[in-house]
């Protein structure tokens, strides 16, 4: 059976051609006029349909140029990305939270631990504990990076192997980026960082994120101040309380290591604690 359509002069491949000599690409050689992806029905794999012009020898031109192209397609589809971290190494890396804007990665090494190839959203990183790691890209070079507890680093996207040189366990939060923040820091009427700089420090700064480290003095307390939102990391044990600006109050408790996600907001914070908490706030941009 053929199916004529409109075009002058067409003929159209029987079914059994049309979806084993196509598979809903263009073919083109000095004889073929074209191969269509023409929704008609459901007579081929994909619902396409390819017509040709009378020609001597057209079939077997044809035939030839879509298994060429179906070959290149196929070799296309070999080729697989590098899978993130949390997919190739869920061992080394565990999902802790995500949400439009960010994901959130908590990272843990055994000594002397290696990890497979595995990729990662550009970042930004606050240590834990003290790192020493061998860093080795697919291409092949190998960087050494060393950090104390505390440390803040960044990194665009990558693709890697890691290799913790230590004899001791390592612990990494990253965040990892997904799309931007549409309310910029400098819309901000009371940034924490410019009327309260004692305890909001910018470590470190770029087009998405701006790196604070939070810090408060035994029983200290801070004035009325605005965030963006973000993630924020207590590098110790916590006891706060927050006054918010329509004058409720939240008291919390937080363990060192923990990681939540903060709300754009307007507060004042206080330390419960008689002794000093620490922390970083990877505030959006």
């Amino acid at each position: 059976t053929r199916i004529r359509g409109s075009i002058p002069n067409e003929r159209w491949l029987p079914r059994y051609q049309r979806s084993t000599e196509c598979f809903g690409r263009c073919c083109s050689t000095d004889r073929i006029t074209s191969c269509c992806l023409t929704k008609f029905s459901e007579n081929t794999i994909d619902g396409s349909r390819c017509y040709l012009r009378d020609f001597p020898g057209m079939k077997v031109k044809l035939f030839l140029g879509c298994i060429f192209a179906l070959l290149v397609g196929c070799s296309t589809v070999n080729e697989h990305p590098i899978s993130h971290a949390t997919v190739a190494d869920p061992d080394h890396y565990k999902l802790e939270f995500e949400n439009d804007y960010v994901k959130v990665v908590r990272v843990g090494y055994g000594p002397k631990e290696k990890s497979p190839i595995h990729s990662h959203s550009k970042l930004v990183a606050v240590h834990l504990t003290d790192a020493k790691g061998k860093f080795t890209l697919s291409n092949g070079e190998s960087t050494v990076i060393e950090a104390k507890a505390g440390g803040i680093g960044g990194d665009p996207e990558v693709e890697h192997t890691v290799e913790n040189l230590l004899d001791q366990q390592w612990d990494t939060i990253l965040v990892e980026f997904k799309k931007k923040y549409p309310r910029s820091i400098s819309e901000l009427k009371k940034d924490a960082t410019k009327v309260a700089p004692k305890h909001y420090i910018v470590e470190m700064e770029n087009d998405w994120v701006r790196v604070c480290r939070i810090k408060y003095g035994p029983n200290e307390e801070s004035v009325m101040h605005e965030h963006n939102p973000g993630v924020v990391v207590h590098l110790n044990a916590v006891k706060g309380r927050l006054t918010n600006e329509d004058g409720t109050v939240v008291d919390f408790e937080r363990e060192a290591g923990s990681v939540l996600w903060a709300d754009a907001i307007t507060h004042s914070g206080l330390n419960l604690k008689d002794g000093p908490i620490e922390g970083v706030f990877f505030e959006l941009k």
